[in-house]
């Protein structure tokens, strides 16, 4: 691509889908030199980071994207997605909850959130075992959740 082709949505998207994240990245920053407020250019450069585990710079990314546009529900739901990733399942679990609350129907927000209280389910279970180790239920409701 020349220096002078014109960036839009459509052309880092496009890269994306094609996981040319590296390439899309850069046309994603030329995009926002010019507009640097648009919501939906700094999701996708959020986005970009986090496929190029820059998550640091992803989680600044999605955190500035939430304070000027706390009513978008997908920042919320990539923000908890890294959330959990890094163990933060309380952090996680209010995230999707944000990305809930601005959309009730966001459908992948809500099987996030429903991954995350499994978890913790999970972890609330093994930990109940460990000062229960005798329980009669406890083995019964851990076999019954999903394989982590």
């Amino acid at each position: 691509r020349t220096t002078g082709e014109r960036v839009d949505h459509e052309t880092v998207q496009q890269l994306m889908r094609q996981a040319r994240h590296a390439e899309a990245l850069v046309d994603a920053e030329r995009f926002l030199a010019e507009h640097p407020r648009d919501p939906q250019m700094l999701f996708m450069r959020a986005k970009l980071l986090a496929d190029l585990n820059r998550t640091d710079e992803a989680l600044d990314q999605l955190n500035a994207l939430i304070q000027q546009y706390p009513e978008l529900p997908e920042p919320y739901n990539n923000l908890g997605v890294i959330q959990a990733s890094r163990g933060h399942l309380d952090q996680a679990r209010q995230s999707f909850e944000m990305a809930l609350r601005n959309d009730p129907n966001q459908d992948l927000a809500l099987e996030n959130l429903g991954d995350v209280l499994l978890r913790q389910a999970r972890l609330a279970y093994e930990k109940s075992l460990r000062l229960n180790p005798k329980s009669k239920t406890l083995p019964r409701k851990l076999q019954a959740l999903p394989a982590p």
